[in-house]
């Protein structure tokens, strides 16, 4: 029997899986390109997946030692905080942004095989007016976050 644990923990594999084959497969020309579902570059958005995948690192370690967790930014915030990141990262490349993805993916990968499927029903705080359970935060979160951006990269790359 397969665990929901090991489901999220292979549902998060695959999409990182498969951000990283197509950061790997994009020609120069496809890396600067403007995603069709954003206002930003394909680079600049596998970029942005990386890197908040680092911030869903901690995240899931503290849910991960059983404490909760409840974001204090505003959507507002987090466009703000988007949109810098967005100018700050306009150059980057292929290598440094697949060296980020990389590395935190193995650990929220280590830390999912270390939950158990009780512990994904627990409280793990309040994300925007509504509390969600551990599960939900891994899968809603941290891996729909990967899943969006995957899929508004590989749009635009199949053109």
């Amino acid at each position: 029997m397969v665990t929901r644990t090991a489901q999220l923990a292979a549902q998060f594999a695959a999409v990182n899986d498969e951000i990283s084959a197509l950061i790997m497969g994009c020609t120069e020309e496809q890396w600067r390109q403007p995603c069709v579902d954003e206002a930003r570059e394909v680079g600049v958005v596998a970029h942005h997946a990386a890197t908040v995948q680092q911030e869903f690192t901690r995240i899931v370690a503290t849910l991960a030692t059983g404490e909760t967790y409840t974001p204090g930014a505003s959507m507002g915030e987090v466009d703000q905080f988007n949109a810098q990141q967005a100018q700050e990262n306009a150059a980057v490349g292929k290598v440094e942004t697949l060296d980020i993805l990389h590395g935190s993916a193995a650990t929220i990968a280590q830390h999912l095989r270390g939950f158990d499927d009780t512990q994904l029903e627990r409280i793990a705080g309040t994300f925007g007016d509504h509390d969600l359970t551990v599960g939900q935060v891994i899968e809603m979160v941290v891996i729909g976050h990967a899943g969006v951006h995957r899929d508004s990269i590989r749009a635009t790359i199949a053109g």
